[in-house]
């Protein structure tokens, strides 16, 4: 993860830095111009025709890798 951190960071992508709340964890924010790669991505997807009709409720689909990647991390 912090390889892809770090080459999200060279790019632009992402920010880097400490939490305020937890010093023990480092936070990547989305920077402008990696919010413009994301929303086209999220909208490629919601149209992508091999998720019509499989998914049912996209946004809670969208949710579960994060549900699972912020679980892990709480260890």
């Amino acid at each position: 993860m912090s390889r892809t951190t770090e080459r999200l960071e060279r790019t632009g992508l992402v920010t880097r830095g400490v939490d305020p709340d937890d010093r023990r964890r480092t936070i990547a924010p989305l920077t402008d111009a990696g919010r413009r790669p994301l929303t086209e991505a999220r909208r490629e997807e919601r149209e992508s025709q091999l998720l019509l009709g499989v998914v049912d409720d996209y946004e809670r689909f969208r949710a579960q890798p994060l549900k699972i990647v912020r679980h892990g991390s709480e260890g």
